[in-house]
Parts: structure tokens; sequence; C-alpha cells
């Protein structure tokens, strides 16, 4: 259940504001344990900076899914997603050798078994220009460690299946087919991948969003969505107490910041010169540490950094 999971208890932020500064406590701290083997000063990538490397990774990976035979169940990309998300919480895209573009491939493969849908290997890195079979075997554990080996993601699909099947019992003298909404939900569930949804909200509050989504498109009174909660809570809206009332506005309060967050930070973000300068930058830093690496061993900070994580792990 998910009231009781580690997703809940564990990968769950307050706030965006929380989430934010969560990403970046982590950029700053890599940085100075980077820049006080430097002699000189450098402007390195901030975390604002990594987010928009991350979501152009995100665009990119939806068209990867997509394109990708045989074609993976959406729960995979969900799941997918919420690792690579998860991992950039706990790392800077600056820490490892490895850009995060091996890392979101990395999380789509762990994602597929996680899931239990079967894919090889060799049929996944075929679909890959510049990740091999090693690739993944090396990194696979770097993730599960940094995820706290907590792999339990659930996703909105269920959720969603859930209200349609309630909506159906509880609104039989609806003049349409319900199941028209479900490829507009869809729809907006692939927004949401881009967004930080995932990592702020209930599973079922994001598929009450996607209702609401849905209803837009095929041109429904929205008002359906808090017709349909209510008698989901059992309450008269007429005649149910005023701590009822708060509960229920409560619920539509929080369906309504995700469907503005997800529209929001959906906005495709544009493979230019700003956004390839960044991957630019950060590639740079990949090779400064390389550097480091040759010219003091084991001493180098980001060696160091690497021991601070696994004890952390222990």
């Amino acid at each position: 259940m998910y009231a009781k999971s580690t997703h809940k208890r564990n990968w769950i932020w307050e706030s965006p504001e929380a989430l934010a500064e969560q990403r970046r406590v982590v950029n700053k701290r890599f940085v100075a344990l980077l820049q006080t083997h430097l002699d000189e000063r450098h402007v390195f990538p901030t975390s604002e900076e990594e987010l928009v490397n991350h979501r152009l990774l995100c665009q990119r990976g939806i068209r990867f899914a997509k394109e990708f035979l045989p074609k993976l169940p959406p729960p995979v990309l969900w799941i997918a997603f919420t690792f690579f998300k998860r991992f950039y919480t706990k790392v800077s895209a600056l820490q490892l050798a490895t850009p995060p573009k091996t890392m979101l491939m990395v999380c789509i493969f762990h994602a597929a078994k996680v899931y239990d849908h079967e894919l090889r290997m060799g049929t996944f890195v075929a679909h890959l220009k510049t990740i091999d079979e090693e690739d993944i075997r090396m990194l696979e554990p770097i993730l599960m460690r940094e995820l706290n080996y907590e792999l339990v993601v659930h996703t909105p699909y269920k959720a969603f299946e859930g209200h349609l099947l309630e909506m159906k019992t509880r609104l039989p003298l609806l003049e349409f087919d319900l199941e028209e909404l479900r490829p507009h939900a869809m729809e907006f569930f692939e927004k949401a991948l881009i967004s930080d949804a995932m990592l702020l909200y209930a599973p079922t509050h994001i598929a009450y969003a996607a209702v609401k989504y849905a209803l837009e498109k095929c041109d429904k009174p929205v008002e359906i969505l808090k017709d349909f909660l209510y008698r989901f809570l059992d309450l008269d809206e007429a005649n149910c107490s005023e701590e009822d009332r708060e509960q229920a506005q409560k619920v539509l309060s929080r369906v309504n910041t995700i469907f503005d967050m997800v529209l929001e930070q959906c906005v495709p973000i544009p493979d230019d010169d700003k956004t390839n300068s960044i991957e630019c930058r950060i590639h740079d830093v990949y090779l400064l540490i390389d550097n480091i690496d040759e010219r003091m061993g084991s001493d180098s900070p980001f060696q160091q950094y690497l021991k601070l994580d696994d004890s952390d792990s222990d």
C-alpha cells in the first residue's frame, strides 16, 4: 500500500521549495569538495541548470521510448523516470563521470526488471548508440545504492483505472462514454513524466489531475470531478460537515496544483545553443575530474566523495 510504502515515507518532498533546496545542497556539496582542490575558481553548472538538462533528457527519453520496439508499458517509463529523478536528488550530475543521459537509459532498463517486463539486455543496447552492456552492469549497482535499494514505485495508472471504474459506478447518468477520457489521461501522464509531480504528490492525486485534464480535453464540465469526489467520499455537498467539506476541498486544491504544475513544467525545452552549452559545461567538469584523478589518485575529491557515499549507504 502506498500509505505505508518507502515511496511515501522517503521519496515524497513536502513542497517544491524543499525539493529545490535538496538539489541545491547536493550540487553545492560536491562543488565545494571539488573547488578545494583546484588552483583557481571555476564557475560550475548550478542545480537549476542541472534540472534544465534533466528535463531536456526526459523529453528525449520519451521520444526514445515511443520508437523502442518491442513497446515498453507506460508504467515502466514512469518507474524509470522516478528512479532517474530520485537518483539526482542524491547525486549531482557533476559527480559521476557518466552523462545523465546514460543513467536515464540504465533507469529504463532497471525499471523493466522491477516491473517484471521482459527486456533482454542485448535487445536494449541494440537501440543505443553510445552505451554498451558493460556500462549498464557498472551503473546499475550505483543506481540501486543511491536509491537505498528502495525500488518500490507506485504509478498513477492503477489509480486512474480505479477512478474510472468508480466513476462508471457512481455517475451512471453521464451522457458520454467515460472511456473517452482514457487517451487524454495517458497524454497527461506522459507530460507528467517531465515534471516533478512524482516526487511531490501521491499517485491517486496525480490520477485525479489526469481526469481533470481529460475532461477539459473532451469539453466536459470539470465539475464532474468534484461531483465524483464527493460521492466517492460518501459526502453530500449540501449537508456535509465543514470538516468534511474542507477535506474534499483540500484534495481538489491539490489536484489543481498538480494540474497547473504539470502543464507548466512540461513546456518543451528547446534543444538549442543554451541547453547544449549546459551539457558541454557538465562534460567539462568530467574532464576536470579526470585531470584531478590523474594528479592526485585516490586522494582526489572525486574519489573522496564516492567513499563518503559508500559509508552513507552501509
